[in-house]
């Protein structure tokens, strides 16, 4: 498995932790929705913005991987 697979597999876990620890401020400035395009299943830099955005207020929604368009 490669670094980058297994360090975005810590950060998940930590910022679980970390969510339970601190209290949230969410939707205090409006919604974030991110994912990533279809085709696509790394997921590491998506979970960290999203984390970075719920940690300053913004309500995440997150649409996951490899999402689709649909009309």
């Amino acid at each position: 498995m490669s670094e980058l697979i297994i360090s975005g597999e810590i950060f998940k876990e930590a910022s679980q932790i970390l969510k339970k620890e601190f209290p949230s401020r969410t939707s205090e400035r409006g919604n974030f929705i991110i994912g990533t395009i279809y085709g696509d299943i790394h997921d590491v830099g998506k979970n960290i913005v999203g984390t970075v955005m719920s940690s300053n207020g913004f309500h995440v929604i997150d649409l996951g991987t490899d999402v689709s368009y649909v009309e």
